[in-house]
């Protein structure tokens, strides 16, 4: 027997060993490609499933709280309907607004809002910016503003003027101009009070015959009326302010069905809601914390009104001249009955 050693294997079995190895690497790499497969189709099956439930949690808040909202916030504003769209955890929401005159309907401005999980509620454009024309009236009385137009439809924007604040003495005052328009043209108009009424007040000292369409609520502290009065005047001393949008003032009104009537419980219940929600907390907090003074809780009977809402034919509300409760009545929409 000599040294040399022979191979236990000939080459036929070098290549089935070299194709038995080939076939596990194969096997291997399928196994690995599915398993990729199935891992990549569950993750992203959850993931939409995780979004769609997240946007659906976000969805039914949103709603509600932007239907809270305008129930609180804007001078005799419905929504006729809405837009949802749907991103990767992010929702787009568009709300159509319009107003009521005399039982007509107006449309008024869009909001867009998006509702997002890094910042669970923004503003994209709360439909607020206004058309400002010059008007001769205002101009010939040196008017620090100019008169407010929708970008929409061209209609009048209301303003209100806060009790106390001064305003240089420049305070529009429309109820002239009701003589001018057509007597059976329905108008909506805005009415400032001279101080803050009670609602029983009010519904007693408004003239029969007009439609209480809106109510403006008292949310002024002194600080804030303070704020208020931010221009300069020539002495450098005296300081004045302008008006507060009618987009931007607080109050209550009846639903659109006008099934609920107007009533201060429900301006506070609505509040109550909103200033613990905690998107928003500070605007709402204060207004809570202003109304309820040192009470644990504000009640109706602390709601105390600045102004109102009133429409009518051009000739009703002429009514309302000679009132001394009128410090400042500015139109807003005005439209024919059919």
């Amino acid at each position: 027997m000599n040294g040399k050693m022979t191979a236990p294997w000939n080459k036929q079995d070098d290549q089935e060993l070299t194709s038995l190895i080939k076939k596990a690497k194969l096997m291997t790499w399928l196994r690995n490609i599915t398993i990729s497969i199935v891992v990549t189709v569950v993750v992203g099956l959850a993931a939409i499933i995780g979004n769609s439930q997240f946007l659906n949690g976000i969805d039914g808040k949103a709603m509600w709280r932007e239907h809270t909202i305008l129930q609180i916030k804007g001078a005799n504003l419905f929504e006729s309907s809405r837009e949802v769209r749907r991103g990767w955890l992010t929702l787009q929401v568009e709300s159509h607004r319009y107003k009521v005159v005399e039982g007509v309907p107006v449309p008024w401005n869009t909001d867009k809002l998006e509702y997002s999980l890094g910042n669970d509620y923004r503003g994209i454009s709360y439909g607020q910016n206004s058309i400002s024309v010059p008007d001769p009236r205002m101009q010939s009385n040196q008017f620090e503003y100019y008169r407010s137009y929708n970008p929409f439809n061209g209609q009048r924007e209301m303003s209100f003027y806060v009790p106390g604040v001064n305003y240089n003495d420049k305070i529009l005052n429309d109820l002239p101009a009701l003589a001018e328009i057509s007597p059976n043209k329905l108008v909506e108009m805005a009415i400032s009070f001279d101080q803050a009424y009670t609602p029983e007040e009010v519904a007693n000292m408004l003239p029969s015959g007009l439609t209480q369409a809106w109510y403006w609520v008292d949310t002024y502290d002194q600080k804030q009326r303070e704020k208020l009065e931010f221009i300069t005047g020539p002495s450098g001393v005296q300081k004045y302010g302008i008006p507060e949008s009618s987009r931007q003032v607080y109050g209550y009104g009846p639903d659109w069905e006008g099934i609920v009537k107007p009533a201060p419980a429900q301006f506070i219940e609505n509040l109550r809601q909103l200033q613990q929600d905690g998107r928003e907390d500070m605007e709402f907090r204060k207004i809570y914390d202003y109304l309820r003074q040192d009470k644990s809780a504000p009640v109706a009977s602390d709601v105390r009104l600045l102004g109102v809402v009133l429409t009518g034919t051009a000739e009703e509300l002429q009514a309302l001249n000679g009132n001394s409760y009128v410090r400042g009545a500015v139109l807003g929409a005005i439209v024919d009955k059919y």
